[in-house]
This record gives C-alpha cells, sequence and structure tokens, in this order.
C-alpha cells in the first residue's frame, strides 16, 4: 500500500538543554520565494547575518540574493513551495532545472538544523524518470518507489539533525545514507506493511526490524534475531535484546556489560 507521509519537525533556534553555542557567524532566512519579473521567472532568497567582531556579535543588513530561472515558461509556471516550481516541461529546484515536470509527485518532507541557522526545509518527490531529495537523484526506479519511514532527530549535543529514512521498490528496500549521499540497498525484496516495524528510544536511536534483519539508523544489528528483537533501554543508551543475546549500538556484548550498562541508566 503506498504512504505518503509528511514530517515537519519545527526546531528552535535555541532549545533549553542543548550544550552547542553560536560563537560565531549565523544566518537567519528571512523569505524564499519565485518572482515573477519583465524578463521572467526570478529566484529571491533574503536573510540576515551576524558575526563576530573582536568578541561582539553585530547583525549584518538583510542581504538578497536574485537569480533568474534559465528557461522558464512564465506563462505555465507554478510554484510548488519556497524552493520547487514547474512550468509546463520543467521541474526547478530553486533557480535550476533537475527533470521534467511529467509525473511530478511529492513523497514527504522533513526538516534539517544546523546550529546558527534557520531550520532547512528538504523534500522527497519524484517524477516519471526519476525520485530525488531536493535536487539529488536517488538510484532507486519511480514507478514503485514508496516511503516506509521518515524521521529527524537533533543531536542534543551538536545541535545537528539526523535523518533516518528507508524507502522501498519493486527491486528491494534502501536506506538513504546522508553520509554517502545516495540509497544504500539494504533488502533484496520490498516488504508488505505488515512486514517490518520501527522502534524508537528516547535518544537518537531508531530500528527498523524485517522479517529476518535488524537495523539500528541503517546499519545492520548482526547475529540479532528479529522476531524476539526488543528494546530494553529508552534512555539514550542504546541497549537492546532478542531471546539469546544482548545489544549496545550494533554491537553484541556479554549479559554482564548488559547488566552494567542498564545499572548506568
Amino acid at each position: 500500500m503506498k504512504k505518503v507521509l509528511v514530517l515537519l519537525l519545527s526546531l528552535g533556534i535555541f532549545s533549553a538543554g542543548y550544550s552547542y553555542s553560536c560563537s560565531g557567524s549565523a544566518f537567519y532566512d528571512i523569505s524564499r520565494d519565485y518572482v515573477t519579473k519583465k524578463d521572467g521567472i526570478y529566484y529571491e532568497y533574503s536573510y540576515k547575518t551576524t558575526q563576530n567582531n573582536n568578541g561582539k556579535m553585530e547583525l549584518i543588513p538583510n542581504v538578497t540574493e536574485s537569480s533568474k530561472v534559465t528557461g522558464a515558461d512564465a506563462a505555465t509556471f507554478e510554484k510548488i513551495n519556497k524552493f520547487l516550481g514547474k512550468d509546463k516541461k520543467n521541474l526547478y529546484y530553486k533557480n535550476k532545472v533537475i527533470g521534467k515536470s511529467e509525473g511530478f509527485e511529492s513523497i514527504g518532507a522533513y526538516y534539517t538544523y544546523k546550529p546558527c541557522t534557520s531550520p532547512e526545509d528538504n523534500y522527497i518527490i519524484k517524477n516519471t524518470d526519476s525520485v530525488f531529495i531536493n535536487d539529488k537523484k536517488l538510484n532507486i526506479d519511480p514507478k514503485s518507489a514508496e516511503l516506509l519511514y521518515l524521521n529527524t532527530k537533533q543531536n542534543s549535543d551538536t545541535g545537528f539533525t539526523m535523518l533516518n529514512l528507508y524507502v522501498q521498490d519493486s527491486n528491494g528496500v534502501y536506506y538513504y545514507s546522508e553520509f554517502a549521499g545516495a540509497m544504500q540497498k539494504i533488502l533484496d525484496k520490498p516488504l508488505k506493511q505488515n512486514e517490518y516495524k520501527v522502534l524508537e528510544n528516547t535518544g537518537n536511536s531508531v530500528y527498523f526490524v524485517s522479517p529476518y534483519k535488524v537495523y539500528l539508523n541503517g546499519t545492520e544489528i548482526k547475529g540479532a534475531d528479529a522476531k524476539t528483537f526488543q528494546i530494553v533501554s529508552s534512555s539514550t543508551i542504546p541497549l537492546s535484546r532478542d531471546k539469546d543475546s544482548y545489544y549496545k549500538d550494533h554491537t553484541m556484548i556479554t549479559k554482564a556489560e548488559y547488566d552494567k550498562y542498564r545499572r548506568s541508566r
């Protein structure tokens, strides 16, 4: 069954309990939009910024950057959101063509956050030829692409968000690696809705449990028994177990180590 999941995680600029701080420059969006002018369509970005001047934070006046959307047909151009637009032929991300507009569909959306900046919108979209995160093309089949799970969690130490994204097509199941900037295939066949589950703890850990393998943030927990797997710690220490073994993060540990971690929660 096809799922369309839109997750918009609103994150404040400064949040209580987080250890990061804005000691250097900071950038905050004011507006992003497509603007129609006499000579065509433009993408405009306005922002404000601060910088550290000899220990004193100073506000830089508002800055607006404008760039023409080359080739856009003004008569048929439509704004999809503040990052995406389309006309009768093409699909645009900001001011550049990323593909054809035929078959355009929005699959999901999420926010990511970096310290000292505004939260940034990210969009998972497709056309008849490709699936994209923003303007990045993903190596999955658009005709059968289906979103299984999408979530972002903010790291309380660094302030950065971590994306957990699982998608499938007719060829298998994939995890999107932010580090690699690509889909990584984890299973060789697609799953039915009742064949997988997602377990979360209160930290940054997300477990994806398939009928025969278990993954933590996209990495397989070797040897874990999927049928009996469970989270045993809801704290920031990712502890789990199955009928035979105990795990911390992706690693199998002894019963003695497990008991020690349990006491230290």
